[in-house]
């Protein structure tokens, strides 16, 4: 028929890797091979780089030897069976070494070049799987985005944003913290409409009020997260440095967020806008606000301003001490660091592997493994920098290919994209099909599963080294060193005469005959018995 199997092997999942059409056509990877050879591995050509894992001796501050391991960067086509290399352990979202267990050249195929927002680049197969973050219809979250040394007024050496991240009841803490804005604004004599808070507005007077909100703050802790990102100021460059950070900080992070950020006027020859976020990573959309549209602004303001404060006065050192102790506690519970550098953009050939830990909360559970033929611009993928934004998939021609199967996480870091191994070589289930043929509708005929056991007209052989479901016909001699059961049905010879069994005398059943004969005695077989 040209499609029916009359041979097909199988991986352990019992997935098909190799199948002999019964007119002869050859499919390695596919079970639909179209010429007589026809080739479709999951793969990745031969310049990708993966990190793999070694070890060196330097000497200290004191002169002693100090062991420390660094990553290097190697092309997949050089990698050896037993390297240690970058991967992904998806339980704890931790980038871990495994070891590699073989390197399979897959042939030349055709490849697809996948890219990242952020330029990572890996050159695959249609079929390679990826780590895709889950798509979910969660509702998003609020974000309320402040920023610090924005101005080139020779004040501030760093540029920094900070995101107040609302988990829930934003409503309620909004109510809470507005509430304190009226006694201070009735207290102080102020103007409701222009009176708000700001770190650097604090003063002796309004001090009781700034820790009220810090109460509130306290009270409310469960419901709302802070974060911030700060780099050395460069001088003109303040709307692209701004925009960089929000990027960096807001964009990789787990959950959807609307982003309300503070009031920024854009450079009239500034190109990227704020809105050109909207719909990538966890951002949805981005708006712009006065602060004193919202109490929740004002409080990223203070936060931002405690956590980065470094100036002399009494007053504003009080709120920083406090603002920091109660962030800093919340973000230990949550293993996050409340304020850190902001992170390269690429990753350089030696590394040290604490450098990655900033990625690995987002990528803990959140992907599931998807052919580069089914991901779609816009997804996100999983790489060493965190979930990234797919900005293009285009294909480039044939290419020769190489595979890896990876022990344990079965996964690798490749140009610094998570890809999936697949050179799979079945895991001892017991279930798993190591070898399978078919007739040419497609019915398995027999079945040998990866502990060896074999089936013969089933595929499921059970405890049985050999399995047969059906008639047998032996033409030569069947011996057994151990019992023949036949209690659940007859022995019957081809002839119907004689039976014959041997241990020191020979003993002839004959059929045809009804008698007994052996070296003892000889007599008639009868329905209860024999007649000596």
């Amino acid at each position: 028929t040209t499609t029916g199997f009359s041979l097909r092997t199988a991986d352990s999942a019992g997935t098909d890797r190799f199948a002999v059409l019964d007119n002869g056509n050859v499919g390695i990877g596919t079970t639909n091979p179209t010429g007589v050879l026809h080739v479709v591995g999951q793969c990745v050509t031969g310049d990708t780089l993966l990190k793999r894992r070694r070890r060196r001796r330097r000497k200290g501050k004191n002169g002693e030897w100090i062991e420390e391991d660094y990553w290097e960067d190697v092309r997949i086509d050089d990698i050896q069976e037993g390297d240690e290399i970058l991967t992904l352990d998806e339980a704890t979202g931790q980038f871990v070494p495994s070891k590699v267990n073989g390197l399979m050249d897959m042939g030349v195929q055709k490849v697809f070049e996948l890219m990242t927002k952020s330029g990572k680049t890996i050159k695959t197969t249609a079929n390679h799987p990826y780590l895709v973050k889950k798509q979910t219809n969660v509702a998003p979250l609020f974000a309320f985005v402040d920023e610090t040394g924005i101005f080139d007024s020779g004040v501030y050496s760093q540029i920094g944003i900070g995101a107040l991240l609302l988990k829930e009841s934003e409503i309620e803490l909004n109510q809470k913290l507005r509430n304190v804005l009226l006694e201070a604004v009735s207290k102080l004599n102020e103007n409701e409409i222009t009176f708000e808070f700001k770190f650097k507005y604090i003063t002796p007077n309004s001090l009781p009020f700034y820790h009220k909100l810090l109460d509130k703050m306290q009270e409310y802790a469960k419901d709302w997260q802070f974060i911030s990102i700060l780099e050395k100021r460069e001088e003109g460059r303040f709307w692209t440095q701004y925009l960089s950070l929000l990027e960096r900080l807001i964009v990789p992070l787990q959950n959807k967020y609307i982003v309300l950020a503070d009031h920024l006027n854009k450079p009239v020859k500034a190109v990227q806008s704020l809105s050109d976020f909207n719909g990538q990573g966890s951002i949805v959309r981005t708006l712009q606000l006065e602060s004193q549209g919202t109490m929740l602004l004002q409080i990223a303001d203070v936060l931002l301003g405690a956590m980065t404060y470094k100036g002399s006065d009494i007053y504003k050192q009080k709120i920083a001490d406090r603002a920091k102790e109660i962030v800093i506690t919340q973000q230990k519970r949550a293993g996050v660091d409340p304020i850190y550098a902001a992170p390269e953009s690429s990753i350089t050939n030696v590394m040290s592997l604490s450098s990655l830990r900033e990625s690995e909360a987002s990528l803990r559970g959140e992907g599931v493994w998807t052919k580069v033929s089914e991901i779609k611009v816009g997804q996100e993928i999983a790489t060493i920098n965190g979930y990234e934004v797919i900005s293009s998939i285009k294909e480039i021609g044939n290419r020769q290919t190489y595979d890896i199967e990876v022990a344990n996480t079965h996964n690798f870091v490749g140009n610094g994209i998570v890809a999936h191994n697949t050179y799979l070589q079945g895991t001892g289930t017991t279930t798993g099909f190591s070898l399978q043929t078919a007739d040419s509708t497609g019915a398995v005929k027999f079945s040998v599963l990866d502990n060896g056991n074999v089936g013969i007209g089933t595929t499921n052989p059970g405890a049985y080294k050999l399995n047969v479901n059906g008639n047998t016909n032996i033409t030569g001699n069947l011996v057994a060193t151990g019992d023949v059961d036949a209690s659940t049905g007859t022995i019957t010879t081809l002839d119907g005469t004689t039976l014959t069994y041997t241990t020191g005398n020979l003993t002839t059943l004959d059929l045809g005959t009804n008698t007994i004969t052996d070296g003892n005695f000889t007599g008639n077989w009868l329905a209860t018995g024999y007649v000596g």
